[in-house]
């Protein structure tokens, strides 16, 4: 089961993603690198104590 987000959660976490990559002057292609690499650790680090699932690609439950 995917723990479902609070709407100004998800907003301050996106928020904050969108303030680094403003700030360094990110492109689309590296934040999809970062992603990649986030998701493939949520992935190996994944147990069913954690929040998230590891095959779902998502935190978020709509």
């Amino acid at each position: 089961m995917k723990k479902i987000i609070k709407k100004s959660v998800e907003e301050e976490f996106i928020g904050n993603i969108l303030q680094f990559v403003a700030k360094e002057g990110l492109t689309i292609y590296n934040i999809e690198e970062c992603m990649e690499k986030v998701y493939k650790h949520m992935r190996e680090n994944a147990s069913l104590d954690k929040d998230y699932q590891a095959d779902a690609g998502s935190l978020i439950e709509y």
